[in-house]
């Protein structure tokens, strides 16, 4: 419930400020992905939401998600024996 009017709160002054969504700055293993789209603040809500711990891990190794962020992290390590 607080999310949600934090999430309103943003959006309205989104509207009354010109319509540029509030910046988000996310830091992966050295490197920062900047989120200043409405679009881009959605799709990482929701991954934050269904991968949870594992974000991280995701926005090192998870190519579609380098092409979703337009992202290319610093230095990908070699994968685990997973």
């Amino acid at each position: 419930r607080v999310r949600e009017k934090t999430v309103m709160r943003q959006a309205l002054s989104t509207i009354e400020g010109g319509g540029k969504a509030p910046t988000e700055k996310v830091k992966v293993k050295g490197s920062q992905v900047v989120i200043d789209t409405w679009r881009g603040r959605i799709r990482l809500a929701a991954l934050r939401s269904v991968l949870q711990g594992g974000l991280q891990c995701h926005m090192v190794e998870n190519e579609m998600l380098h092409e979703v962020f337009d992202f290319t992290p610093r230095e990908v390590g070699p994968k685990s024996g997973r």
